[in-house]
């Protein structure tokens, strides 16, 4: 019968390690219930991420569309074209960057992109808005451009 009494707690025969424990193990199992929310909140924000970065990728590639077309039909070493050719190819360039479609990209810039890439995007561009077809074109600047956009 003496097994079923509870000590008196002011008694100095009392076990307060058994209090301690039981302290020590409710704040345990709250820290990991806590620490499984963080981790479920950190993976769902890394999957996020991860889906903006994909969304970002396809978006730069759609931005830089009219200039891969510019320099994939770069003249070789040793090759010229003609002042016609030249002009030809720069208008359909043109044609590109003033659809409806890519300034719908350059807006979305705006929204998806970093401000590194805003700001190299418009130094790029001040090479290639709509200059004078007459002057001959500098590749040089527009490849330093681009150059900018990845650095």
């Amino acid at each position: 019968m003496d097994s079923t009494v509870l000590q008196n707690p002011a008694s100095p025969d009392f076990p307060y390690w058994n209090i301690i424990i039981a302290i020590l193990a409710i704040v345990v199992g709250s820290g990991s219930i806590v620490s499984l929310y963080y981790r479920n909140r950190i993976a769902k924000l890394n999957l996020i991420q991860n889906k903006l970065r994909e969304d970002r990728r396809n978006f730069y590639l759609e931005l830089l569309e009219p200039y891969i077309f510019l320099f994939a039909n770069m003249p070789k070493l040793n090759q010229t074209r003609t002042k016609e050719e030249e002009v030809g190819m720069y208008n359909k360039f043109l044609q590109k960057i003033i659809s409806l479609e890519y300034k719908r990209t350059t807006f979305k810039l705006s929204l998806l992109g970093s401000v590194d890439v805003v700001k190299a995007y418009n130094n790029l561009t001040e090479f290639t808005a709509l200059p004078n077809v007459q002057e001959q074109l500098d590749d040089n600047q527009i490849i330093f451009c681009c150059m900018l956009l990845f650095y």
